[in-house]
């Protein structure tokens, strides 16, 4: 007979670049799942790929959206090593129906509902140890980088007290602020957020969310004029963006005579 985890307690890392959300994830698994010992944390995934060899866990919690290294390229790299994975989004629309797809196991953060939470875990509990999730992950791999996702999909932000979810079609502009951006979109009032603004455009630039000079990134969707003479763009909010030349290819109209 196969042996299942339910031998004994699930050993589990979690690995988010966002400290606090990190702490509340490891928060709710201590209070929802008694079954589940978390061996570490981490908010980096290069670390984290580093230690998790060593500590040889049953599950991995992987965000999937990460700098340096996303949670599906980590998840590609320790699945080999036998360790189940459940990934933590903040997206929604078509990464999780991806994901849903290929059955494989995710939690939505901001969690909401502490049974999905325990479900996650069930189905990790339930499964043979020798379960080997490679095969499907890369089918999920390709699936999302096929799939030019809806601008519905949501993102989450965070400031130093707590985590916002906006619609990426809501998103008017960015700026940056040194080490911080601030978010300028139609439903709040602009946030500060504590990512800087080179954490974001590679993400966003998909969605047509796309940079414009050394400080700005802009919602195509969102521009309201177009004054060739200077090259600038009027936002939807008002707010007049220069394009500089080093991002001049990212607005093929200015081409246009």
């Amino acid at each position: 007979m196969r042996e299942h985890l339910t031998t004994g307690k699930i050993t589990a890392v979690i690995v988010d670049d966002e400290i606090q959300s990190l702490e509340v994830i490891e928060e709710q698994i201590k209070m929802y799942c008694e079954n589940v010992e978390i061996l570490d944390t981490f908010d980096d995934p290069i670390l984290a790929l580093e230690k998790i060899g060593e500590l040889k866990p049953d599950v991995a919690f992987l965000d999937i959206n990460m700098p340096k290294m996303n949670g599906l390229d980590l998840a590609k790299k320790i699945i080999p090593l036998g360790i189940q994975v459940i990934f933590i989004t903040a997206y929604g629309g078509y990464a999780i129906k991806a994901i849903k797809l290929r059955a494989l196991d995710y939690i939505v953060k901001p969690l909401q509902d502490p049974e999905e939470l325990k479900a996650a875990v069930k189905k990790i509990e339930s499964r043979p140890k020798d379960t080997d999730q490679s095969l499907i992950l890369a089918q999920l791999m390709k699936d999302i980088r096929d799939k030019t996702l809806s601008s519905e999909i949501k993102i989450t932000l965070s400031d130093s007290t707590r985590l916002y979810r906006y619609k990426v079609k809501d998103i008017i502009r960015l700026e940056a602020q040194k080490n911080y951006c601030i978010f300028i979109h139609i439903k709040d009032k602009p946030r500060l957020i504590s990512k800087n603004i080179g954490f974001y455009k590679k993400d966003l630039h998909q969605y047509g969310i796309v940079q414009a000079n050394r400080s700005e990134l802009v919602n195509i969707d969102h521009i309201d004029e177009i004054i060739k003479t200077g090259r600038f763009l009027v936002m939807s909010d008002g707010h007049k963006v220069t394009v500089t030349d080093k991002f001049k290819k990212n607005f093929p109209f200015f081409d246009k005579d």
